[in-house]
């Protein structure tokens, strides 16, 4: 639809057809689509001939719609979905309420009309759902979610038929009004066809960024301005974070100062208000605060930097205004927390399942483990396994070796990820309607498992599982085993040694500092495993003690060397110490998870290996608990 004005200043339309400038198949330029004749939809439809069949004779009937106008737009919209492939199970499964949108439509009053985007959006929504209390039908719809407290929050929602007239409206707003201006003009920027390249990952469940919100046409076009320049430099999470708290300033101002419309018109004082504002009315954490502040800052301070308006040098947050917030050590998972989550994995898709194992051993960032490709599984040249990864809070790459469970892990994952997509399958982890897993979905998944299943915390509170905890019990259970803090760094992908204090939480309250005489003592010893030659010679050589980073092995020297040496426990040799009790507990605990693991993928050979070195274990430390107690 093009726009004209006249001498008098009058808005006409000249309307252009949509589905004319449209390329795509020539079925969809016809006025009835029988979906089973439908190719994109059938190529597109996952299961179609189960889906979609022809008992059931499906089909659209846009004829129905008597403006030509209006029902050029909304076949507009379905041939541009359908070929997006953004809902193909939607049209089939939403069939009887988009049937129902065609029914509104036809109403006589709409007969005159140049395009739908002629009436204002509420009052188009607001006369479909008259029409629909008039029929008895339901206008409104209970939704229901878990909360951090692991509480159930119930809601109301616009029922399904009202939220699908309105996505078609605002996808007419965008083709026929938005996408006439210039990109940057627009309300509304979807990141995918943005005029340069956004640093957009593949897991980010947010797609765009919308303006439409902040009420006050001046400051919209600095945010804007701010986000333009964000945009071009850092990741889109920046952005999408900054405009969610500089849109609660927005309605701060129209709130208490709607005379406000341009950044100029902002006193200090105002600023002032706002912290205070959100430090005693919102019930805003400090964090939340500080972010909020920030952003306010970051916009008057980027203002002033690129000159893009003349703000009075007094207008500013000061350093003092800023929330101060102490960083918290890592909070690490208890045995029994963990055992309880893996107890209950089975209740959460496999694939979600199986990350998650993999995250309590590797410790990774779940951003990057929700990004983990299958070439990233790779094989070095004497064979051992390895992913090799980007980390996109470093920008630096990462390789981490596996074995064991979690290369089965990997291995099945891939295999049902390759089931589920064939030769399009990229990710080690995806869902069968989705190729990558995001930790939106990983966060609802589990909320709802532990409100079902009912998981109590350390302290009997409703467990939230959170995933970064998982890194947080990485990082202590490698510093507890006497872990170089180098390698404990490098095998998070820290960028240094310093940054560990955020994860690791070691159990008797000994922060790395005062670890260090034990790292370096439990160094040296790891140094004389297998070098007999560097063990002192006693006055009878095969009753020398070959220190062990876990105990002391009595294999007489005059043997060789051991050639079983990961099967200690299991050895009458090994002799324990009760100095690394918090070894022998660090190592039952990851048998426990191994046999949970196992018993969720049904690995046999790794049920039995662990199983027997379960019960070496607590033979081992039951031992050293008798002794210290004697």
């Amino acid at each position: 639809m093009e726009t004209t004005v006249n001498s008098k200043g009058d808005i006409s339309y000249l309307y252009v057809k949509l589905m004319d400038s449209l390329e795509c198949e020539s079925y969809l330029k016809k006025d009835v689509w029988i979906f089973m004749e439908c190719d994109v939809l059938k190529r597109n439809m996952k299961n179609n001939e189960r889906i979609i069949t022809k008992s059931k004779n499906r089909s659209f009937d846009f004829t129905i719609i008597q403006n030509d106008n209006i029902r050029d737009e909304v076949k507009f919209f379905f041939a541009k979905q359908l070929m997006q492939d953004k809902m193909c199970p939607e049209i089939n499964y939403l069939y009887s309420e988009f049937k129902r949108i065609f029914q509104y439509l036809s109403n006589e009053k709409f007969s005159h009309a140049q395009s739908l985007l002629d009436y204002d959006k509420e009052e188009l929504v607001s006369g479909f759902r008259n029409t629909l209390e008039r029929n008895q039908q339901s206008t409104m719809a209970i939704a229901k979610r878990i909360n951090k407290h692991i509480k159930e929050d119930i809601y109301f929602v616009d029922s399904e038929v009202l939220r699908s007239l309105k996505k078609i409206y605002d996808y007419l707003y965008r083709e026929i009004i938005e996408n006439k201006n210039k990109y940057f003009e627009r309300d509304k920027w979807v990141f995918s066809v943005m005029p340069f390249k956004v640093n957009l990952e593949d897991f980010s469940a947010n797609k765009s960024i919308s303006f439409t919100k902040i009420a006050q046409p001046g400051i919209k076009k600095m945010i804007k301005k701010l986000c333009w320049h964000e945009l071009k430099m850092k990741a889109v999470g920046t952005a999408i974070v900054r405009v969610y708290s500089l849109t609660t300033f927005s309605r701060y101002l129209t709130k208490k100062f709607p005379f406000v419309n341009n950044i100029e018109d902002i006193t200090y004082d105002m600023l002032h208000n706002y912290i205070a504002y959100l430090k005693t009315e919102t019930g805003a954490k400090p964090k939340t605060i500080k972010g909020r502040v920030e952003a306010v800052h970051k916009l008057f301070e980027t203002i002033r930097f690129m000159k893009w308006a003349k703000i009075d040098p007094n207008v500013r947050i000061k350093s003092n205004d800023i929330v101060k917030v102490i960083d918290k050590t890592g909070e690490p998972y208890t045995e029994e927390e963990l055992r309880e989550i893996n107890r209950h994995l089975d209740q959460i898709p496999i694939q979600i399942a199986r990350l998650l194992c993999v995250l309590q051993y590797t410790g990774s960032r779940i951003s990057e483990i929700c990004s983990f490709k299958i070439e990233n599984l790779r094989k070095s040249e004497d064979g051992r396994d390895y992913l090799t990864y980007k980390q996109f809070k470093t920008n630096k790459y990462n390789v981490i070796p596996v074995e064991g469970i979690v290369l089965e892990l990997l291995t099945a994952a891939i295999k049902t990820s390759c089931e589920y997509h064939g030769d399009n399958a990229i990710y080690i982890f995806s869902l069968e309607n989705n190729k990558i897993i995001k930790p939106n979905v990983i966060d609802q998944n589990l909320k709802r498992l532990s409100y079902k299943c009912k998981l109590k915390d350390k302290s009997g509170k409703p467990l939230n599982i959170r995933v970064h905890r998982f890194r947080d019990t990485v990082a202590t259970n490698y510093a507890e085993l006497g872990i170089d803090p180098i390698a404990i760094s490098r095998l998070l992908g820290q960028k240094s040694v310093g940054v560990l204090k955020h994860y690791v939480e070691i159990h008797n309250d000994i922060y790395l500092d005062a670890m260090q005489p034990l790292l370096e003592k439990q160094s040296q010893m790891i140094k004389n495993i297998g070098h007999i030659e560097d063990v002192p010679k006693a006055k009878i050589e095969d009753t020398v003690a070959i220190p062990l980073p876990n105990g002391s092995c009595y294999k007489p020297a005059s043997s060789g060397l051991c050639q079983h040496a990961n099967c200690c426990y299991n050895c009458k040799m090994f002799q324990p110490d009760s100095r690394y009790i918090h070894v022998y507990k660090n190592h039952l605990l990851r048998a426990r998870q191994d046999l949970d693991i196992a018993k969720l993928n049904g690995y046999e050979r790794i049920l039995q290996i662990n199983q027997d070195l379960e019960k070496s274990l607590i033979r081992i430390i039951e031992k050293v608990e008798e002794e210290e107690v004697s």
